[in-house]
């Protein structure tokens, strides 16, 4: 991006770093993560949809899918910060 000379400093290095910080791996995450999360849903099953393994609705599998679920997408965001760096 050209630099120009009305903008602070500190806001043009925000503005620099902002404007390429989307690489191909971080790319690849974004449907890794919706493809994880449909077969969770899958998994899971709702209270209108059964489990296609037959977890019932807010038994204790149930929710040992959506912890797993939420330790993933922690741990993605982390490996996307990392390499977003």
């Amino acid at each position: 991006m050209k630099k120009n000379q009305n903008i602070h400093p500190i806001i043009q290095k925000i503005v620099d770093k902002e404007s390429n910080h989307i690489k191909p791996a971080t790319l690849v995450l974004f449907p890794v993560l919706f493809i994880v999360l449909i077969v969770l849903i899958l998994l899971r099953g709702t209270s209108s949809v059964e489990s296609v393994i037959g977890v019932k609705s807010c038994s204790v599998m149930s929710f040992v899918f959506l912890g797993a679920l939420i330790l993933f997408y922690i741990g993605m965001t982390i490996i996307d910060i990392i390499l977003v760096k």
